[in-house]
């Protein structure tokens, strides 16, 4: 089978999310290499989710590599075109490569979905703007996830990890959905740009990807979120994040790193500490005299997700101290929990 090195290149980068070292079934470190009209389909898959993309090909072959090996291999070789045999040979110019291959009968095919289609414009932005917040190997399913929900003739994507959560709202109209999909599917429509999805009530497709979806209930979003909050304190987004940052640096490998921030006289002071550093960033600010504390890199993703020159943090239940603060931000709203300094 020929085909060129930086088509597949280009497939094996995209896999490579899917096939890390030391899966269950070791079969899902490989890739499988099948025919497919003009050329082949190559597909990866870490148990939950499948990954295939077609590339041209001349006398295409079955066949499954390592997918870590494979890409190493590509990587290095020089050659515009490579072969590749069922024995697992590689061959670019004058260099090879031999790669011995998988049984590619053992591979497990994804499933046929069959559902509705739903197509929502800019889902890809959306997503992008709360990924930060999803959770990463909690425990709770459902926050190692992203939330799509269509109801009441809007979209809205949502993400938490327990200590902040992320979520952006537009007018859609269409069926009602409520989803969650695992970050590793997440990131890849990212990087693929699918943004049409298929689904029933337990496999999505989207576009060159398949994914089981989450189990669980996601938290009711909307109950966070209250229309008439006054905010406690407006600045300008840069300077807040530049302050926090300068906190941030002397608390490399602090676990509960902080920062405090404290308004006084339109003055807002952004103080972090260790054990034995310190640091003090005064801005210009207005909004009411208050000391608020929080995790620094919470602060700083939220604040970086942010498109507006100037910032309103605001309180709920209204106290900053007690009560978590939500950053409005353009119709996407960030709520972050204080933290105790």
């Amino acid at each position: 089978m020929k085909i060129e090195r930086s088509k597949i290149l280009e497939a094996m980068k995209l896999a490579s999310s899917l096939t890390k070292s030391g899966r269950i079934m070791p079969i899902f470190e490989s890739v499988k290499i099948s025919p497919s009209g003009d050329g082949v389909t190559i597909q990866a898959a870490d148990g939950s989710v499948w990954f295939s993309r077609q590339v041209a090909a001349e006398d295409p072959i079955t066949v499954c590599l390592h997918a870590g090996r494979l890409y190493a291999a590509l990587h290095r070789m020089t050659g515009d075109v490579v072969d590749i045999d069922s024995a697992g040979a590689i061959k670019a110019g004058r260099q090879r490569v031999k790669i011995a291959p998988s049984d590619a009968a053992i591979w497990p095919e994804p499933k046929k979905v069959s559902g509705k289609t739903i197509e929502i414009p800019g889902l890809l932005t959306m997503i992008d703007r709360v990924r930060y917040a999803a959770g990463v190997n909690d425990p709770r399913p459902f926050l190692n996830g992203i939330q799509v929900k269509i109801s009441e003739g809007r979209v809205s994507v949502s993400a938490s990890d327990g200590h902040r959560l992320a979520t952006i709202s537009e007018e859609h109209e269409g069926d009602n959905l409520e989803i969650i999909l695992p970050i590793s599917a997440v990131d890849l429509m990212l990087r693929v740009g699918a943004d049409t999805i298929v689904t029933d009530s337990r496999i999505a497709q989207i576009g060159c990807l398949q994914t089981s979806l989450v189990e669980g209930r996601f938290p009711e979003v909307s109950r966070f979120f209250k229309e008439d909050v006054e905010p406690y304190l407006t600045a300008d987004r840069q300077e807040l994040i530049e302050g926090a940052e300068l906190a941030a640096s002397i608390q490399s490998g602090v676990k509960t790193a902080g920062i405090k921030i404290e308004l006084e006289d339109s003055v807002a002071t952004i103080r972090g500490a260790s054990m034995t550093d310190s640091t003090a960033a005064e801005i210009d600010a207005s909004g009411q005299d208050v000391v608020v504390g929080f995790g620094s890199q919470i602060l700083i993703d939220a604040l970086r997700q942010c498109s507006s020159e100037t910032v309103s943090l605001c309180a709920i239940p209204g106290n900053a101290q007690d009560g978590h603060t939500i950053i409005n931000d353009n119709g996407c709203n960030h709520l972050i929990m204080p933290m105790r300094i």
